[in-house]
């Protein structure tokens, strides 16, 4: 229990690890200057869990309209990354359900999610985590075996 007056709050999101035949893979970027943790920072596309709603659906759902990329999950077990946020006003406690997918079809369009600021394919080989949310490399790194190469 804390007691320096923080909010506390628990956060379950998933992602989608989305892999192309040419071994790139989706990130996008946030859109989000009241959540300086987020803001600007690429990462896999995904977002919170509706009230009742199937992770494997949210999933798909997600990444449809951060970037209007259509996927097929290449497992429905998804990895785990868990961590702990200190922000100026509560403690976040975010949990992150990581899904292995591959591109089925559409093209990369950010215009439906005014937290995206941006999406592209990139080098599986040549991420730059730096500029990365956190949470990115660790699921990037249990999700590796998934390459379609």
């Amino acid at each position: 229990m804390k007691c320096d007056g923080k909010k506390q709050k628990r956060i379950v999101a998933v992602v989608g690890v989305v892999f192309d035949v040419n071994n790139k893979v989706l990130l996008s970027q946030r859109n989000q200057p009241q959540t300086p943790y987020a803001h600007d920072k690429w990462q896999f596309p995904g977002g919170g869990m509706e009230f009742g709603e199937d992770p494997i659906e949210t999933v798909k759902r997600e990444v449809k309209e951060e970037t209007g990329i259509d996927i097929e999950l290449l497992s429905e077990k998804p990895v785990l990354h868990s961590s702990n946020l200190s922000m100026p006003e509560e403690d976040i406690h975010l949990v992150v359900l990581g899904f292995p997918a591959r591109y089925v079809s559409g093209e990369i369009n950010v215009s439906a999610d005014s937290e995206t600021k941006d999406a592209k394919w990139c080098d599986a080989e040549k991420i730059d985590f730096s500029v990365c949310i956190p949470e990115a490399e660790p699921i990037f790194k249990k999700l590796q075996e998934y390459r379609l190469l």
